[in-house]
C-alpha cells in the first residue's frame, strides 16, 4: 500500500530529489518515471559548526538503527583489539552472548551521542546491502568532528567516502575486512589523523549546509523552472 502510494505521489511530481546517486535508478524503476525526472542532492552535515575534536579515549563507537549489520559489526567486535560502543534502539534485537569487549547503549539523547562521537577513535557504520540509502547523519556527525571513519560501501556511503582518502570502505559482510580496516586505523596515528583531517574539510566544503543549499535550489530549478 506505501509503495503504491508513494508511485501514485512521484508520476504525478515536477521530480524527486535522492541522497545517493544509486537511488536515482532505484526510484525511477520502483515508481515507474524516467530517470530524467529525478536529481542526486549531496547531503549535508547536520553539526553547525564542524571542527576537529580533541583527543579520543581509545574506544570504537557505532550508532544507528536503520539497515546496520550489527551481525557483521559483532563477528569483527573481536578483533578491533579496543573496546566496542554499540548505541542501539531500546528495542532492537542483539545476538547473545556479546563479544567481551561490547558495550551496549539504548536510546541515549543525542547530546550524549554526540559526545560518544567526540570521543572515539573510530566511528564504525556497518550497513546492509540495500538500494536505498542510510547512514549518513551518523556518517557525517564523524566526519564533521574530524574523526576516521570505516564504512560498509553501500549505497549510503559511497557517494561520500573516497576509500583511503576521508574515510575506509569494507565491502558488505565482510567481518575480518572490518575488523583489519578498524585495526589500521588505531594502529597507525597518521592514517588516522589524515583521514580524520580530510573528512573534516569536506564538511567544511562540499558537505556543508550552504553548499547543500545551492544543489538543492539548483535541483529544483531543472526540475520545476519559474514561468519565463
Amino acid at each position: 500500500v506505501k509503495t503504491a502510494l508513494f508511485r501514485r505521489v512521484a508520476r504525478r511530481a515536477r521530480g524527486i530529489l535522492t541522497n545517493s546517486s544509486a537511488e536515482v535508478g532505484f526510484m525511477a524503476r520502483r515508481f515507474g518515471i524516467p530517470e530524467h525526472r529525478l536529481r542526486f542532492v549531496p547531503m549535508y552535515t547536520t553539526i553547525a559548526e564542524p571542527t576537529m575534536a580533541a583527543g579520543n579515549d581509545g574506544a570504537v563507537v557505532s550508532i544507528g538503527r536503520t539497515l546496520r549489520d550489527i551481525d557483521t559489526l559483532l563477528r569483527a567486535a573481536p578483533d578491533f583489539g579496543a573496546p566496542l560502543l554499540l548505541v542501539v534502539g531500546r528495542h532492537d534485537p542483539l545476538p547473545e552472548p556479546l563479544p567481551a569487549n561490547v558495550q551496549v547503549l539504548r536510546d541515549i539523547p543525542i547530546a550524549a551521542g554526540h559526545d560518544l562521537l567526540r570521543r572515539a577513535a573510530v566511528v564504525v557504520v556497518p550497513l546492509l546491502p540495500a538500494e536505498r540509502s542510510t547512514g549518513q547523519v551518523v556518517l557525517f556527525e564523524a566526519m564533521a568532528m574530524g574523526k576516521p571513519v570505516v564504512a560498509t560501501r553501500a549505497t549510503g556511503t559511497a557517494d561520500y567516502i573516497r576509500d583511503g582518502e576521508n574515510g575506509l570502505l569494507v565491502e558488505p559482510d565482510d567481518a575480518p575486512g572490518m575488523a583489519a580496516a578498524v585495526g589500521r586505523v588505531l594502529g597507525d596515528r597518521d592514517l588516522a589523523r589524515r583521514l580524520g583531517a580530510a573528512a573534516l574539510q569536506d564538511c567544511l566544503g562540499p558537505l556543508g549546509v550552504e553548499p547543500y543549499a545551492r544543489r538543492l535550489l539548483a535541483a529544483i530549478r531543472e526540475l520545476a523552472p519559474p514561468p519565463a
